[in-house]
């Protein structure tokens, strides 16, 4: 089946179509000597050190990688087009720092080289090692493809632009176990896992962005967070799963930003968090899932929350496949857990065409709804439900009941609606409002100054949970204060108090939002581009959508993608080999 996918891709890929998007970390090539391997012309008595003397084999790079003549901050690069049969490659060496990182990667024209490991333990493995690149190779049929901090924890990894294929252990196509810092995950595609795609657990300051990531039928999860992951960003990938969540982030994840994200066909929901706090979940679509579309649970007796959470801004379609729990959102305590969902926000996000019940709160034990507390529903699209918009604490609601409901335990429904949110082509996956779309300009602000009028570059506002100042991974948020635009330096969530850049006159009372188009934002995932004009406009070029949209269908993800700019098709070879 085709899948349609929405992108918001940078202006210079309008001439380039597709390049590796900017990042704060920057990998520099090491300083230090290359190496090259082919097990089609190579040998192990050669010096490694041209195209015409290289290595043949992984066993001679793990042997000059451990006491050999490989140092720290070298590069080892493989044939394009090489198969490299069951043999794991581990390093043994750390980059020198950031600047002059230890490199794996290809060399030459063709496909990536391939690490074919016949169902062998690990593709790649890494143990305590620090400041490495692995780029540009193909790993498939591994237990686990890319194992990193098994044992010691590891810092400044990235993986980028690698495809893996079929690997056939429960723990993860990657996976970290020990607490990585500073881990990058980019522009990767990864198939038919037999486990999670991506298993991160413990890990601080982690970015998983721009990866393509197509679970298999007994896939556990595409990406899946674990123990306490902290500072960490999940952003513009697509990710589907046969078995499971698509993503989940367990185990009171914290400090988390998880935006711009396609989730679809899920067997449970596409995206689920048990427990949490500060996460910001913002700009996804999940779309076809059989459960739930998005939401958070406790389980039992862990005794930690989900709090202080933020999900706003995004669309949720075609959900649920005639379960009793079906629901476009879910917060959910099972019995005899001592864990509270409480302080959420669920705000300007659409809730379309779901199997029974547009929101769901539950505690299994019904005698202690006051686990849920103080949450709010405000002004989402919820349209389209079988059954009944709300159901909470074992009882059904209409829209007007929701709205004047007293339950409490100050959970809060205000201002939702009850309408056709009118996207352009929802059956092709184009979750774009259509001109007529009510969502349009009908968002609310997400908070408002609260400190008195002035010019500077610091405000205090009502609540500061619904921004991001990138953790050091990405670009701070650019958002609109009244009128002005301007840029976030730093977030300070105890006083509720945002530092931008440039100085600006605010006013006590003034809406805060990330840029909008029009005279509000819109409600729903993505902003409808027509035009520039009002507070926080985007550029638009000719064609009346912002610069740097892309629509591209993914006809097959092996091959080739279909992109749409300047309203016209263009074909393109697309290869995760190439």
């Amino acid at each position: 089946m085709k899948k349609l996918y929405v992108i918001l891709i940078t202006a210079l890929l309008m001439l380039t179509i597709i390049q590796i998007p900017q990042f704060k970390i920057e990998n520099v090539k090491a300083s230090g000597t290359t190496y090259y391997v082919s097990d089609s012309d190579g040998d192990d008595n050669d010096d490694g050190l041209s195209e015409a003397n290289a290595w043949a084999s992984i066993g001679e790079v793990n042997n000059q990688t451990n006491g050999g003549v490989v140092n720290a901050g070298d590069t080892i690069l493989f044939k394009r087009g090489d198969t490299f049969f069951n043999a794991q490659l581990t390093i043994y060496l750390n980059g020198v720092d950031d600047d002059n990182r230890f490199t794996i990667g290809a060399y030459g024209d063709g496909v990536k080289p391939i690490f074919d490991r016949n169902s062998g333990a690990y593709g790649i493995y890494i143990d305590g090692k620090n400041n490495v690149t692995i780029e540009n190779i193909s790993i498939y049929d591994a237990d686990v493809a890319i194992d990193l901090a098994e044992n010691t924890a590891v810092q400044n990894i990235t993986i980028q632009h690698c495809c893996m294929n079929d690997s056939t252990g429960a723990y993860g196509t990657i996976y970290v176990d020990a607490g990585a810092t500073h881990l990058s995950i980019l522009n990767n595609y990864m198939n038919n896992g037999f486990g999670d795609l991506i298993r991160i657990a413990a890990s601080t300051y982690v970015l998983v962005e721009g990866n393509t990531l197509i679970g298999g039928a007994s896939n556990s999860h595409s990406v899946f967070m674990d123990r306490g992951s902290d500072y960490f960003i999940i952003r513009d990938n697509v990710m589907s799963d046969g078995s499971d969540d698509v993503a989940q982030a367990h185990f009171h994840p914290t400090y988390g930003l998880i935006e711009d994200n396609t989730f679809y066909t899920g067997t449970v929901s596409g995206f689920k968090m048990n427990a949490g706090y500060r996460i910001i979940l913002r700009h996804n679509v999940v779309y076809d899932t059989d459960l739930y579309g998005m939401g958070g649970y406790g389980t039992g007796d862990s005794g930690i929350d989900l709090s202080y959470c933020k999900w706003y801004h995004n669309t949720i379609y075609n959900v649920g496949s005639g379960n009793s729990q079906d629901t476009g959102f879910f917060f959910y305590i099972q019995a005899a857990s001592n864990d509270e969902i409480h302080n959420n926000v669920i705000k300007n996000n659409i809730f379309c065409s779901v199997n029974r019940y547009g929101i769901y709160s539950h505690t299994q034990s019904d005698d202690k709804p006051e686990d849920i507390h103080d949450n709010i529903w405000d002004n989402n699209i919820i349209y389209d439900y079988t059954d009944h918009i709300l159901f909470k604490d074992a009882a059904e609601y209409t829209l007007s009941e929701a709205e004047n409901l007293t339950d409490g335990y100050d959970n809060v429904f205000s201002e939702n609606k009850e309408t056709n949110p009118l996207f352009e082509a929802q059956n092709s996956g184009n979750f774009h409002l259509n001109s007529t779309s009510p969502a349009i300009d009908t968002g609310n602000y997400l908070t408002t100054v609260t400190s008195g009028s002035s010019p500077g570059t610091s405000v205090q506002v009502a609540d500061a949970g619904y921004f991001c100042d990138g953790f050091g991974l990405i670009d701070a948020d650019e958002i609109v204060i009244g009128t002005d635009n301007v840029t976030i330096t730093d977030v300070n969530y105890d006083t509720n108090t945002i530092t931008f850049t440039p100085i600006i006159n605010f006013v006590n009372g003034e809406g805060v939002s990330l840029r909008y188009n029009g005279s509000a934002p819109d409600i729903g995932a993505f902003e409808y581009p027509a035009g520039s004009g009002g507070a926080g406009g985007f550029d638009t070029d000719a064609s009346g959508y912002p610069d740097g949209y892309f629509y591209f269908e993914v006809v097959d993800p092996q091959y080739y993608i279909v992109v749409c700019y300047d309203e016209t098709w263009h074909y393109f070879d697309f290869n995760p080999d190439d």
